[in-house]
């Protein structure tokens, strides 16, 4: 609202059309585009009527009197019965807020900057309750500056609260004195009315708190939402009236604030004395190689003209926006780095940013420029690494020493460490960086290791290993120095090695996540030290020899007959060229699930199946896994059957021959001796021999096959019966009956040594 003056009051032309003139200004109100209707002859003039009716339609708000004031001042013939009103002077002296008159007879002419009129006047106090307030204000200063109040926010509250007037940076006096009280600054009646008045609104009941709030505390001194520009009182640096640093230190940080490029609590960023653009556009194209930042999205909309130039807090809030959580920090001095060297002075005298130059700058890491013009460049694939940090060489000894020992402590021990850091790799408290933890972390990990390290010693680890420079340890080059087996990163990254290792500063990358190839090549399937066999998932007794190719495939068509396994179910899904073919990899894959629970192969066996089915194909051993299932299947079904009718099928169920194991001639008379003599035993004593065996087959600990025992029951079953046999005697016993595994058919031997009975 302009004013509300009473009726009977004079009210002066000049006040009047200032008013208006900063109203338009905060509003940009067009005031001809609510006349134009009224005028169809385009004369420039209308009736008072029409004329009032204009101006409340623009929504200024003015009084009786401020109209009537301006109806004389502007009406064509004052003394006129019905007068007629000049809009088009009053829209003349109105809009020289936007433009100046006559500027297309003028080039020369420039229009006048109208922004400083909006600062609000200061309130007129005589000299005795100005010393009274500035003494009111420096004990407030006092106590907000001990206790470390806040004075803005709370009345930040108050404005956005959804019961107070809506006024920009005012509040009532009612919420003034509830703030007061609210931060335990105590004032009298007389001294809240004398604030009042220093610190008055633009209407009367209200009180201007950021005014209020900078006059308290320096460091609130920002800018306004009420000013659109920063130079209403003084050019402003990074937001502030002044400089918020402190002069008597060489750090650019403001004293007590966390750096502002910084908005999250993390360790502050090194300031550099001799800052060069090189390193700082470096980083910046890092950190967009990372995580993919395409810049130009971030400034586009900033560029309204499409001139690629911007503003320094567009280019600056760009960036902020960018680069936002990705641990970037950049400092005052490198973003004044940055506007120095992309600014350009524009004809209207301001400084912008040339932004699409910046951009390509950046983006260069992506792609070269001018591709189009040469066909015979090629791009640049830029690979991000951690380069090895490289202490003084004092400290370097020192290090070395540490590492030593602990070195010794892991081969005493016999220990893996990794395992001790990557365990806080996955905590909610963690990093969140790919072989990263924090240093606390750090510590407990060798805490839990039985390490206790000094301070000293701590801050050395925690310098070599920061290899990021955010304040975080790289546990895998640590441990990689401490146990070069353990050396497997989350990342593919160069060798982290001393300065006094033959491969320091190689550019060679891991082999499968290994500083060296951890497995030793075979005849045909690798093997890694230390480990068993990849698919020797259960222990069984170790052959004396390889088995052929036909005894391994008659033993795996047992074991598919009994198990009533399907071959060809865990084999077609690696065959994604249905060529018949896999590589060997997936024929061990494809061969544990299908006989892993029933008849684990050995490594030997594995590899005799391999040698027997394998073809060359692309310079890669592959496995003709078909053929291999066809031999298997050959106990179910004949091939092509439909083309022979005179071959005979296999029998349904299947019949397979009991196997029988070889033993020589002298072997086979102990055999037959042994067991005569349990005949006689038995028929002398009428011993039921077979509950004893299929109670030991039925129990829960027992391998779980039908006529089968284990050999540790099958001695159990002859000590409860009586029958007292040797070692020797029970090596023979076994040999004659089929064996699964570890166990012995029952039913075989109770029938052989009883045969005698009727």
């Amino acid at each position: 609202m302009l004013g509300t003056a009473n009726a009977a009051k004079s009210v002066e032309t000049k006040d009047v059309v200032d008013s208006i003139r900063k109203a338009v200004f905060r509003g940009r109100i067009r005031l001809h585009e609510f006349f134009a209707d009224f005028d169809p002859l385009r004369s420039g003039l209308v009736s008072e009527s029409k004329f009032r009716t204009a101006l409340d339609a623009s929504g200024l708000q003015l009084g009786d009197p401020e109209l009537r004031t301006l109806s004389v001042h502007y009406s064509e013939d004052p003394n006129a019965e019905q007068k007629r009103i000049r809009y088009k002077d009053l829209l003349a002296d109105i809009e020289m807020v936007f433009t100046t008159a006559g500027m297309e007879s003028n080039p020369l002419s420039k229009t006048s900057d109208f922004t400083p009129q909006l600062a609000l006047k200061e309130p007129l106090l005589s000299a005795e309750e100005e010393q009274a307030c500035n003494e009111l204000i420096a004990k407030l200063a006092h106590l907000v500056r001990v206790r470390q109040l806040l004075i803005r926010p709370v009345y930040a509250d108050y404005q956005r609260n959804v019961n107070s007037p809506i006024q920009v940076d005012q509040v009532t006096l009612a919420q003034f004195r509830n703030g007061l009280s609210q931060l335990g600054l105590q004032v009298t009646g007389e001294e809240a009315s004398l604030l009042n008045r220093r610190f008055a609104g633009s209407a009367s009941g209200y009180v201007n708190y950021v005014a209020f709030a900078c006059a308290i505390d320096e460091s609130q001194r920002t800018f306004s939402s009420r000013e659109p520009r920063s130079y209403v009182v003084q050019p402003l640096t990074a937001g502030f009236r002044e400089p918020r640093l402190g002069t008597e230190a060489l750090s650019e940080y403001q004293p007590g604030r966390a750096p502002t490029g910084f908005n999250e609590p993390k360790l502050p960023t090194a300031s550099f004395a001799d800052l060069e653009l090189s390193a700082v556009l470096k980083r910046l194209q890092d950190k967009a190689l990372q995580h993919r930042i395409r810049l130009s999205e971030f400034f586009f909309d900033f560029d309204k003209h499409c001139d690629g130039t911007i503003t320094e807090p567009q280019f600056i809030k760009g960036l902020s926006v960018a680069y936002d959580k990705k641990e970037l920090g950049l400092t005052e001095s490198e973003l004044e780095l940055l506007v120095n060297e992309y600014g350009k002075a524009m004809v209207h005298g301001a400084r912008h940013i040339q932004w699409r130059k910046f951009v390509a700058d950046i983006e260069l890491v992506f792609q070269a420029a001018e591709m189009e013009k040469d066909p015979a460049s090629k791009p640049i694939n830029r690979v991000l690494q951690q380069d090895v940090v490289l202490l003084k060489p004092a400290d370097e000894i020192r290090v070395q020493q540490l590492l030593t020992d602990l070195r010794r402590r892991v081969h005493v021990r016999r220990v893996l460490v990794k395992p001790l850091f990557s365990d806080y790799g996955g905590w909610s408290n963690a990093t969140k960086v790919i072989d990263h933890i924090t240093r606390q972390q750090a510590v407990q990990s060798l805490s839990r290791f039985g390490i206790d390290l000094t301070l000293e010693e701590q801050s050395l680890l925690f310098e070599r290993y920061d290899t990021l420079g955010t304040g975080t340890v790289n546990f895998v080059a640590l441990v990689r120095d401490i146990d070069s087996l353990e050396s497997f990163s989350g990342r593919e990254m160069r060798r982290h090695a001393f300065p006094q290792d033959p491969d320091f500063g190689s550019t060679k990358m891991m082999t499968a996540g290994f500083r060296q190839d951890r497995v030793v090549p075979g005849p045909i399937l690798n093997l890694q030290p230390g480990r068993p066999p990849t698919n020797n998932d259960q222990p069984r007794r170790n052959s004396a020899s390889s088995p052929s190719v036909l005894e391994l495939l008659s033993r795996l068509q047992r074991s598919a007959v009994q198990h009533r396994l399907r071959v060809d179910e865990n084999f077609k899904d690696f065959d994604r060229h249905h060529d018949g073919t896999i590589t060997v990899p997936q024929f061990q894959a494809a061969v544990a699930m299908t006989w892993s629970k029933h008849l684990p192969l050995s490594q030997a066996e594995v590899e005799t199946l391999v040698r027997s089915y394998s073809v060359d194909k692309s310079g890669q051993v592959h496995v003709l896994w078909k053929a291999f299932a066809s031999d298997i299947n050959k106990v179910f079904n004949t091939e092509a059957l439909e083309r022979t009718p005179t071959v005979a099928a296999p029998s349904n169920p299947p019949a397979l021959p009991l196997v029988s194991a070889q033993l020589s001639a002298r072997e086979e008379e102990v055999v037959e001796s042994v067991l005569a003599r349990l005949r006689s035993y038995c028929s002398t004593r009428r011993i039921l021999v077979k509950p004893f065996f299929a109670d030991a087959e039925y129990n829960r600990n027992s391998m779980r096959v039908v006529d089968h025992v284990t050999r540790a029951q099958f001695e159990q079953c002859l000590s409860r019966l009586g029958l007292q046999l040797n070692g020797k005697a029970q090596t023979s016993n076994f040999a004659p009956f089929p064996l699964f595994v570890c166990g012995s058919q029952f039913d075989s031997f109770v029938d052989s040594f009883m045969c005698c009975r009727g």
